[in-house]
């Protein structure tokens, strides 16, 4: 296989030398026919022409070498499959890491706000019959029933947003093109003649213009989804959509950028990070000296009324506050969006004040309301 090299192969030869690597593709034992990475067009002659480099010190890890040949790229250049065992760290696995969002756009028809509210009274009314009447409040367990009581309303009427369709436009008649050129491609390899190298070729031809249509018709029909939204008003997610064709895909990364712009990867070094960052953004240090007039004025009077109750917010104070919330906003761990709070009224406003002045009167909050998620 290597009895004649040409120029090339002797400046490859001198650059792994110079930068103490090594040729992997050359180290492992296979049939002349897993080293050939190139074939004339003619098909009489094949030569091994592509290899993978790896550094000395990494030899070891390289496990195989050797060449594809079912693989039809549709080129003259077979694939070269290497085998490497590269040691890492090993992470934890957490299964159903994302968790799934409410289905809250169908909220916009008065009908099924109607149904919602209907649904949070029931399951209410279901709630006081089962629990016994107990004079004091337990805070934690107050907040554990509503918050339940608010996701089982939300999934018997609004249910789930339905999962995204990640295929895009590859389908199975796509794939059933692409297998049917590999067949022919395998048949060929085996066993080359004109007219099976005539058949792949017009079954390739077929499956190109079958994917070049099905992305074609895919994107139109985003783009229709675009115009739809747009004349629905529904310009959050004509928007969304248009943010996502642009991009693309964006692959996920656990780096964090330190406090001199170097680079963090360990879990421990960005936990480290955030933890700084937060402080440095939330504690505030002010002197007498540099504090303002109407700042010293706030902090006598909070010394002065420091011993006088305050009466707990009124149910139009909390009302108020729950209209003034962003719709679309990230979830918190209890997985309940604002516009559930917004669409309830009612019954579930009454719930709100009475478990906010348990809190008020006991000065204590639920776990959940003391937990922050930080969304990178």
């Amino acid at each position: 296989m290597h009895l004649n090299c040409n120029n090339n192969g002797q400046w490859l030869v001198d650059f792994a030398a110079a930068k103490n690597m090594v040729v992997s593709s050359t180290c492992f034992p296979h049939k002349e026919i897993h080293k050939q990475t190139w074939r004339s067009p003619d098909g009489k002659t094949n030569n091994q022409i592509d290899h993978i480099l790896i550094d000395k010190r990494k030899t070891s890890s390289m496990l195989d070498v050797k060449s594809c040949r079912e693989a039809s790229s549709g080129s003259d250049h077979y694939l070269v499959r290497g085998r490497y065992r590269c040691k890492i760290t090993n992470s934890k696995y957490e299964p159903n890491r994302t968790t799934r969002r409410f289905h809250t756009d169908v909220l916009r028809e008065a009908s099924m706000v109607t149904r919602f509210q209907q649904q949070l009274e029931e399951e209410f009314g279901k709630l006081q019959t089962e629990q016994a009447t107990t004079e004091e409040s337990q805070i934690e367990e107050d907040w554990k029933q509503l918050k339940e009581v608010i996701k089982e309303a939300a999934e018997q009427t609004i249910g789930y947003q339905p999962k995204p369709d990640r295929r895009g436009w590859f389908d199975d008649e796509c794939r059933r093109a692409l297998e049917e050129k590999s067949a022919a491609y395998k048949k060929w390899i085996d066993r080359p003649t004109r007219a099976k190298r005539l058949e792949y070729e017009r079954l390739r031809r077929i499956a190109h213009k079958t994917c070049k249509n099905r992305k074609r018709t895919y994107m139109d029909n985003r783009i229709k989804n675009i115009e739809e939204n747009i004349k629905d008003k529904q310009i959050r997610n004509a928007y969304k959509e248009v943010g996502s064709l642009k991009t693309g895909f964006q692959p996920h990364t656990d780096l964090c950028s330190g406090t001199n712009n170097e680079i963090l990867s360990t879990e421990e070094e960005i936990k480290t990070r955030w933890k700084t960052y937060f402080q440095d953004l939330l504690t505030t240090s002010v002197t007498a000296d540099q504090s303002s007039p109407l700042e010293a004025t706030y902090l006598n009077q909070a010394d002065t009324e420091e011993e006088l109750e305050e009466e707990p917010p009124g149910i139009l104070e909390i009302e108020m506050a729950i209209q003034s919330m962003n719709n679309n906003n990230s979830l918190g761990i209890d997985n309940i969006p604002a516009e559930l709070y917004k669409k309830g009224r009612g019954l579930l406003l009454n719930k709100i004040h009475s478990l906010i002045k348990g809190i008020w009167r006991e000065e204590k909050m639920p776990t959940d309301w003391r937990t922050n998620i930080i969304v990178r």
